[in-house]
């Protein structure tokens, strides 16, 4: 019995692997240039940074801007039912499960899958019910990016710049052709989508080059031309007098304006209360609880009709109900004024429009002081004072125009030594043959469970045996 019932079960667990389903790998790899662009940036680097990278690549590899598209391709390779398909879902299999016959929705699922491959976009289910359709058919068929990644294994090999894809499935064909797509795809979001996100913060800088260079030529020009048409004189107490008054006049209308900020608020805030006192804000509140109302009983139907199947549509029921509750409480708390109270919130609001007024006058008269002050400095005895605050000027645009070069310089060398180079060494080859190892494994290990079974069912019989107890 110990020899029989393990053989037995050895042989079994063999012929049901043997005309079962066979497994088939795939294998890809990828070259990421990411160390050699950082030794010929000249850039140091730690382990860990390395990982960090490493792992990022990894992530987007797995992502569903990647895994989709090869989900897409996938699905666009096999619409058309045909033996060269690489998986063969049963007609009543897919009507069971999508409740709809493929040939009369090939075309519209084929130019749906043309146009989100080309433009690089997702399926929405929330968009079309042909959208919501295909997802469901891209499940049945294996290809949803749950399944992809189910079986898909990427790593980094050792302590080299290339990163090692493995696809497992079913058919040869399928296996290699997925590990080959998300190289493509990899290779097509890093020569597309990729160098688009530091070009932006590149141009931003190198437009800030050019503005800080123009400023500084235009302080030099201005230096040069006071130079030329004025005499330096050694007093600079008017100017520096001048240029205080301009301090404080620039302080107040900051003030005034804060104020008049403040006042403008406050002015809001009562018109509000007033028409909510005299319109009544539980008015406008029930014309909202009725159209939020007609907008449940709208996406009710609509789910119904669905099948009740559709969770984001469910999502959005309980959101309006949600709110529709947060709206009767409103209702329940509108605010009721009194007349006098009305009165009351009327006389604010005309005390706070007069301040308002005034504040807007004093800011007017303030601006034209400020005006005059600025145009009559240029007249100021103290030229000596106005050379040197161009010059301060000129120092300062120039620190400026520095820093922006040297920040565009060190962007620009980051950005080229974080260019990752990615490029597929290694294509994908349909398998010659399946998992041999792990069937006998599979085999191996069935007899060993069988036989532990075994040895423990004849210790417990030969326990439970009164003879021997005695």
């Amino acid at each position: 019995m110990l020899v029989l019932v393990p053989l037995a079960t050895m042989l079994v667990v063999f012929v049901i692997r043997l005309f079962g389903e066979w497994k088939y790998t795939s294998t890809a790899q990828i070259a990421t240039g990411i160390t050699t662009n950082r030794k010929l940036a000249e850039t140091s680097f730690s382990p860990e940074e390395l990982d960090i990278e490493f792992n990022n690549l990894i992530t987007l590899i797995k992502s569903p801007q990647i895994i989709s598209q090869v989900s897409y391709l996938l699905m666009q390779h096999d619409i058309p039912t045909s033996s060269i398909t690489f998986r063969h879902p049963s007609a009543r299999e897919i009507s069971d499960q999508v409740g709809i016959n493929l040939l009369a929705y090939e075309d519209d699922f084929r130019r749906i899958l043309d146009k989100k491959i080309e433009t690089r976009t997702f399926l929405d289910a929330s968009a079309s019910e042909d959208e919501r359709l295909l997802q469901e058919l891209i499940t049945v068929f294996g290809y949803d990016n749950k399944s992809i990644l189910d079986n898909l294994y990427v790593a980094r090999i050792g302590n080299t710049d290339y990163v090692e894809l493995k696809f497992t499935s079913e058919n040869p064909e399928l296996s290699a052709k997925v590990v080959n797509e998300i190289c493509k795809e990899l290779v097509r979001y890093y020569a597309g989508v990729q160098p688009a996100q530091p070009n932006v913060s590149l141009d931003a800088l190198a437009e800030a080059v050019v503005q800080r260079k123009k400023e500084l030529d235009e302080k030099l020009l201005r230096l040069q031309a006071f130079r030329s048409e004025n005499e330096v004189i050694n007093s600079d107490v008017e100017s520096i007098s001048r240029l205080n008054q301009i301090s404080s006049i620039e302080s107040q209308i900051e003030s005034e304006r804060q104020k008049q900020r403040t006042l403008e608020l406050n002015l809001a805030s009562l018109d509000v209360r007033i028409q909510d006192g005299e319109a009544g804000a539980a008015g406008r509140l029930n014309d909202e609880v009725v159209r939020t109302r007609q907008r449940i009983t709208a996406f009710n139907e609509r789910y119904v009709r669905g099948g009740q199947t559709d969770q984001k549509l469910l999502d959005s029921i309980t959101s309006l109900r949600s709110r529709l509750d947060e709206l009767l409480r409103r209702m329940e708390q509108a605010p009721k004024y009194s007349p006098d109270e009305l009165r009351s919130l009327r006389e604010r609001r005309d005390q706070v429009a007069l301040d308002l007024q005034v504040t807007r006058e004093n800011i007017a008269s303030l601006t034209r002081k400020l005006n005059g002050l600025r145009t009559n400095i240029v007249n100021l005895a103290d030229r000596e004072a106005t050379r040197k605050l161009l010059e301060e000027e000129l120092e300062l645009a120039r620190e400026q125009y520095l820093l922006a070069e040297n920040r565009f310089a060190e962007a620009k060398q980051k950005v080229n030594a974080n260019a990752l180079a990615i490029s597929q060494v290694m294509y994908g080859e349909p398998a010659s043959r399946p998992h041999i190892r792990s069937a006998v494994m599979l085999v191996g290990g069935s007899g060993v469970v069988s036989f532990i079974l075994c040895a423990l069912f004849v210790l417990i019989k030969e326990f439970g045996d009164p003879r021997i107890r005695t």
